[in-house]
């Protein structure tokens, strides 16, 4: 009997763990994104997750990767740099793709402390483990829809649902702002749009007639009418190939023009003009004024073509149409008609020496 107590009671120290000791829990840093934890879930629906979480703000991160291997987790890690930037540390257990030296290299090229926690001891990395059960819970509830799709839709419920802890969304904490939802309409009244700096201010009103800007085959500038305006900077132009939208920097103010009559005054007179052999009037109400007569001088002799003396036969022929007429003379009783030149034209030249057969090359 005393046999079987002792061994009862080894027994027990045997099957006793060690005392729980008191959880300490990670400093919160001052800014998000300075201290990240990550781990690996999975499989979920035939899927390997790679969950990412921020210590200050809580944002999750949750990626397919198709597996647990290094470089499939730095080529995430790469892309959340690329957004978020880089952090000082993070956060991991002792998986084989954090304790590589791939991963080790890469930790060391960003400058960031890569802290691995004890092994068999998920509570030290409880960040991301309690991130691994709130996700895995949620995919298996939403069961409509592909699994991005789902995925996606627990992802923007979790970032903007505030904590009861601080009372603020893990978007609030990341960006400064809570996320919009369909939630929001409800909310919402009237146009919440403010205008930063400087913006259009459109000077065209409805049927002004304008130059639009033709961006096909044909004049660049074609003429319409504004239809409508659009916000600030856009117009609703009505062409002959149909209504066009236009920017305020496509279009130019157009006028209508028509001729207008002459106007003449009633005080004004308007002197006829004289025909051609008309004398020209005289006297003092003349608008023209006569100029004074001159006394005729000597007058110059008349000039007649002189006489071509006909050429011998045999150098040459002369030809009428090669002619050239010369100006009218003036004389006392008026011009006379001028009288065509002849021009002699010398014969042609004929090649005495005698013509030889061609050469040709027989191949």
């Amino acid at each position: 009997m005393q046999t079987l107590a002792v061994a009862f009671l080894c027994r027990q120290e045997e099957n006793s763990a060690a005392p729980a000791s008191k959880q300490a829990s990670w400093p919160v840093p001052e800014v998000a994104w300075e201290r990240i934890h990550v781990d690996h879930a999975g499989p979920v629906d035939g899927h390997t997750l790679f969950i990412i979480v921020d210590a200050q703000s809580k944002w999750l991160e949750v990626f397919p990767v198709p597996s647990t291997s290094s470089s499939a987790s730095i080529a995430v890690l790469r892309d959340l740099f690329a957004r978020f930037g880089v952090p000082k540390s993070l956060v991991s257990d002792n998986g084989e793709a954090f304790s590589s030296e791939e991963f080790r290299r890469f930790m060391s090229r960003n400058g960031i402390t890569h802290i691995r926690t004890a092994p068999y001891h998920p509570n030290s990395n409880g960040i991301a483990e309690r991130a691994v059960r709130t996700t895995k819970s949620a995919l298996k509830k939403i069961t409509e829809g592909p699994f991005a799709q789902r995925l996606a839709r627990f992802l923007f419920s979790y970032r903007r649902t505030p904590s009861a802890a601080t009372g603020r969304s893990p978007a609030e904490n990341m960006f400064g702002r809570p996320m919009r939802s369909s939630l929001d309409l409800l909310k919402e009244t009237g146009n919440s749009t403010k205008k930063q700096g400087p913006c259009y201010t459109s000077v065209y009103a409805g049927g002004e007639l304008v130059w639009a800007r033709n961006f096909g085959r044909g004049s660049k500038w074609v003429p319409g009418t504004v239809q409508a305006t659009v916000g600030n900077a856009m117009l609703k132009v009505e062409t002959a190939a149909g209504i066009w939208s236009r920017h305020v920097d496509q279009v130019k103010h157009r006028e209508l023009t028509q001729p207008t009559p002459l106007q003449i005054p009633d005080n004004t007179k308007l002197a006829a003009i004289p025909s051609q052999g008309a004398p020209l009037p005289d006297g003092p109400g003349s608008p023209v004024p006569r100029p004074p007569a001159m006394s005729p001088g000597p007058q110059p002799p008349t000039l007649s073509p002189p006489n071509t003396p006909a050429r011998p036969a045999g150098q040459g022929s002369t030809s009428p149409v090669s002619s050239r007429a010369r100006p009218p003379v003036l004389t006392p009783q008026g011009p006379v008609p001028a009288q065509p030149q002849t021009v002699s034209v010398p014969p042609l030249r004929r090649s005495t020496r005698p013509k030889q057969p061609p050469r040709r090359l027989d191949y």
